[in-house]
């Protein structure tokens, strides 16, 4: 029975059995990634290898792993890997191949993300030694038939890993075939990462377009690999330090160093250096990278400092300016109640006094201004008596007088003002007047018309002249003017009469009789 019901079902089965298989593969590779902090690579079709702090699979539940940074193809197709025994040659070549082929099965690769891997046709490894004694297979030989395989299948756009190539026979030999070898694959268009230790081969790859250097650094002063990878500059084997600190016997050492050609300790001693200098470097580098770093954060630190202060001085001349316009509001009732005064000396004395206290808290307020921005300065000094405006006050005065403190008294309008001398610029010379259809109205403090006509001007405009006006009359003496402002709509005949009631230095205003202007004037008392 159970078995007709499966064949029955048998359809629905598979479908559900492939499903599972597919989810099952899909969480599989989630938990790999998981396990090695892969990232998502950036497949292409060009042949590129390019990966950051790239990992060997295998090495990373093992501890901490040095990873490496490879670019493999465009400019280079072939990289050809120099550096000590146990230095991570080997090793390298492997995770290339790995990460390349992980990246093409749809797995995530053990690499910093932006790192790239290509989607190759077929990827030929020669790595490890094979030699045996059943099949009469030397080293040379078994590296040779991967080789001969490799030269006989791989085509434009393969991937080729040919770990210590040309080794086992003699190292001319060897060198030759391993030269004539990359020369091959390269003209074909097959990607190439080999190892070596032939210096032939370093020379080959400094002078063969297409070819580039790396390999695998070495710790000098502990004589020991770092297993990190330097491109574009071949390595020093390294094999007497790797045999001294392995114990092998000093006057063996020397006695081995003295078999050694001039040519190849020179060249030795310059890849030493190299490699020395590149530390230096590396070193330097990363200490300029974080001292910009620390300029950059204290550079950010002190500007949100500064912006923290200007913030609270215009905060705080806010709130002097708002303690100047209540004191300014409480003069001005004070003026006014002195002129309501009914004994005539009394009346004078309270009046001096009020507007003198008016005086104080106008210029107390003009002191209490936000600033503006950065105002040009007067390249020279300021004679006394020139015209000159205040950083911040749109009223412009005249120069007074200058104090060793720096400090200048300027009369601006009805006011008498004391301010820092560098806040102060010379005030342009006044251009000659155009005529307008538009009435302009100017007044002086030396010699005050006894008519004031704004018709045609708007009421903001009109109220700021006739302000200024009524001081430069109350300076001069004059205790009755005219303020001719028209009839039309009415609304500024309205909005005079409104500021003129509200004005401390008006006594009283009524509209002017038949002979003056009628309702389309005002008669001011001071």
């Amino acid at each position: 029975d159970l078995s007709r019901r499966v064949e029955r079902d048998a359809e629905d089965l598979d479908a559900v059995t492939g499903a599972l298989a597919a989810l099952d593969l899909v969480l599989a590779k989630a938990h790999l990634s998981e396990a090695l902090e892969a990232s998502r690579p950036a497949l292409n079709d060009e042949g590129i290898v390019d990966l950051i702090d790239a990992r060997h699979p295998l090495l990373v539940d093992q501890g901490k792993v040095v990873g490496i940074d490879v670019q493999l193809g465009g400019e280079f197709r072939v990289l050809v890997v120099t550096g000590p025994n146990t230095g991570g040659k080997t090793v390298t070549l492997k995770t290339i191949g790995l990460l390349t082929l992980m990246g093409m099965s749809g797995l995530q690769v053990p690499a910093q993300p932006g790192s790239r891997t290509p989607v190759l046709p077929r990827v030929f490894a020669d790595i490890g030694d094979e030699q045996s004694i059943a099949q009469s297979l030397s080293t040379f030989s078994s590296h040779l038939r991967n080789v001969v395989a490799t030269l006989a299948d791989a085509e434009p756009g393969d991937l080729a890993l040919l770990d210590e190539i040309g080794a086992g026979t003699d190292p001319d030999e060897g060198a030759a075939l391993a030269m004539a070898v990359l020369e091959t694959l390269l003209a074909r268009g097959v990607l190439v990462a080999a190892t070596t230790h032939y210096p032939e081969l370093k020379a080959f790859a400094l002078n063969t377009t297409g070819v580039r250097n790396a390999s695998m650094e070495f710790d000098g002063a502990t004589l020991r690999p770092t297993y990190r990878l330097r491109l574009g500059l071949p390595g020093a084997s390294n094999a007497f330090a790797i045999a001294e600190r392995l114990g092998l016997n000093r006057d063996v050492l020397r006695r081995a160093d003295t078999h050694l050609s001039e040519l190849h300790r020179s060249l030795e001693r310059t890849l030493r250096e190299a490699e020395r200098q590149r530390t230096e470097l590396s070193a330097a580098l990363e200490e300029a990278r974080v001292a910009v770093a620390d300029a950059a954060r204290a550079t950010t630190e002190a500007e949100h400092d500064a912006a923290r202060a200007r913030d609270e001085a215009q905060r705080a001349l806010r709130r002097a300016r708002a303690e100047a316009d209540e004191l300014i509001l409480q003069a001005r009732r004070a003026l006014r109640q002195a002129e309501e005064a009914s004994d005539r000396a009394a009346k004078r004395s309270l009046v001096d006094e009020a507007r003198a206290a008016l005086a104080e808290a106008e210029s107390a307020r003009a002191a209490a201004v936000v600033p503006v921005g950065d105002a040009p300065k007067a390249s020279a000094p300021i004679a006394i008596g020139a015209p000159v405006l205040i950083e911040g006050v749109a009223e412009p005065g005249t120069l007074l007088s200058i104090d060793e403190r720096g400090l200048a008294d300027v009369a601006a309008g009805s006011l008498r003002l004391r301010v820092p001398a560098t806040q102060l610029r010379e005030a342009p010379r006044a251009e000659p007047a155009i005529r307008s259809d538009r009435p302009v109205v100017q007044g002086s403090a030396s010699s005050v018309p006894l008519q004031l006509d704004i018709r045609g001007a708007r009421a903001e405009e009109a109220l700021a002249v006739l302000d200024r006006y009524l001081n430069d009359a109350a300076v001069a003496g004059v205790g009755r003017l005219r303020i001719v402002h028209g009839k039309g709509t009415g609304a500024l005949r309205t909005a005079v009469r409104a500021a003129l009631s509200e004005h401390p230095l008006v006594r009283a205003h009524e509209p002017a009789g038949p002979s003056e202007g009628g309702d389309g004037a005002t008669i001011v008392h001071l």
